[in-house]
């Protein structure tokens, strides 16, 4: 389980099952891994443990949706 010590996300994910967590970045040119990163929000993915699920980096730049 990879929640980030998040008591909510705890709380919330099944026995038998995994949590990948990453934070939404304030700006892209931000180093992943620095609490400048992070800005309360991002995507949770709770998965069955009996699928391997592995956090990417991705080389993109968004700048809408």
């Amino acid at each position: 389980m990879n929640v980030s010590g998040s008591t909510t996300l705890q709380r919330v994910i099944p026995a038998a099952y995994r949590c990948i967590v990453t934070a939404r970045p304030i700006a892209f040119d931000v180093p992943t891994g620095t609490v400048d990163y992070q800005n309360y929000g991002g995507l949770a993915i709770i998965h069955r443990d009996s699928v391997c699920f592995q956090k990417r980096a991705l080389d993109a730049s968004v700048s809408t949706f």
